[in-house]
């Protein structure tokens, strides 16, 4: 029998360029979980006047890749708020990253859908980042 090789998300992170087009990234701080894109194909009709068995018949269509999100402790006014809210009003796609433990990193491009955060009583705040991917994710392998 083989071992299992599950794994936490400890010590995942999650980056985005610090201006649209840098290449410099930035680590978005407290972090608490992230949710990678989720990417559907669309299904592309293709049924015809002899389709066997009066039968709808379909082939692939393009990728959408989807939404992504990320879940943090909320600081009001750290760096990391203040990137997530000048990204969101200049309403740009910039790329952005996700590395997990054992080194395997996503890269995408991705514009801010929503924004929010959660201030309870007796519990810690947070905040949603979430986005829209805006293109195909890379995915290294090496990194």
């Amino acid at each position: 029998m083989t071992a299992s090789q599950a794994m936490i998300g400890y010590d995942s992170t999650f980056e985005v360029e610090d201006a649209p087009g840098s290449g410099v990234f930035v680590e978005l701080a407290e972090c608490t979980d992230i949710t990678p894109p989720s990417s559907s194909v669309d299904d592309v009709e293709v049924t015809h006047m002899k389709s066997p068995d009066r039968t709808k018949e379909y082939i692939a269509g393009l990728t959408d890749a989807g939404e992504g999100s990320m879940g943090m402790n909320w600081v009001p006014g750290s760096d990391t708020d203040n990137l997530i809210i000048a990204w969101r009003a200049d309403g740009t796609r910039r790329a952005a990253r996700i590395t997990y433990p054992n080194n395997v990193r996503w890269t995408f491009l991705a514009y801010v859908k929503t924004y929010s955060g959660a201030v309870p009583v007796k519990d810690r705040m947070s905040a949603t980042l979430a986005m829209k991917i805006a293109g195909s994710v890379g995915i290294d392998t090496a990194a």
